[in-house]
């Protein structure tokens, strides 16, 4: 007879398997968002960025769920993907993602357990990717922008739209990550 616990039926829903998919699916879901609810991200010079693959990195390392796969490799891959798929050039996208997860890690460990010093973690890695990715830019040439215009325009209502993603979505994914890593 076979023991569940050793032997999942479902071959998704195991860590090695599950996790990896969902970073790549956030990474081109996050992308499609974007631009098929652009006019509703963007009223009266305002524009709101979902970063659901950062808030998905968030709960990975938030849960303990890197520690189930490679997660490091594949944050690599991903921020690779996203270099090359948004911006077809290699390394802003991938250095903002890899500076916000040791943020994120870093952080995880010095403040205490629960939802909202989680929001001050997620807050300060989106602070973070947002800043690095924009001084990459603009030294790449790849834009330029004021920025008290992007902190006010563009960063605030991106930071708390995604502070919100994560406070509606913090209990679910909690218990969600609980059944796959059990």
């Amino acid at each position: 007879m076979r023991n569940d616990n050793q032997h999942r039926t479902n071959f998704f829903l195991r860590p090695n398997v599950f996790y990896p998919l969902s970073l790549f699916f956030f990474l081109f879901f996050d992308g499609s968002l974007t631009n098929i609810f652009a006019n509703y991200f963007s009223f009266f010079n305002i524009q709101i960025i979902p970063n659901l693959l950062l808030v998905t990195i968030f709960f990975l390392i938030h849960f303990e769920c890197f520690k189930r796969f490679r997660f490091w490799t594949w944050l690599i891959l991903c921020g690779l993907f996203f270099d090359l798929y948004y911006t077809e050039s290699v390394g802003i996208y991938l250095t903002a993602f890899l500076l916000s997860a040791y943020s994120i890690r870093y952080l995880d460990q010095r403040l205490p357990y629960g939802i909202f010093p989680s929001t001050i973690t997620l807050l300060c890695s989106q602070l973070i990717f947002s800043f690095v990715s924009l001084a990459a830019s603009t030294v790449a040439g790849l834009g330029g922008i004021d920025i008290f215009a992007f902190t006010i325009l563009s960063l605030l209502p991106s930071l708390v739209f995604n502070i919100l993603i994560e406070l509606i979505f913090y209990r679910p994914i909690e218990s969600l990550t609980y059944i796959i890593n059990n």
